[in-house]
């Protein structure tokens, strides 16, 4: 029934990772990990200024 009522144009998010050959998450990936990097370069900054 879903593929009945489903438009020409729209892609599921499986069948956009699958035909993207998974390029989809590659994006999110990079910023989460330059995220992570700049959390933890403000908390040895933080650190760095208590310490001294």
């Amino acid at each position: 029934m879903e593929q009945l009522t489903k438009k020409a144009d729209e892609l599921t998010i499986d069948e956009l990772d699958a035909a993207s050959g998974g390029a989809l998450y590659q994006p999110l990936i990079v910023v989460a990990i330059a995220t992570a990097v700049a959390i933890r370069a403000g908390i040895e900054s933080l650190v760095h200024k208590i310490t001294r």
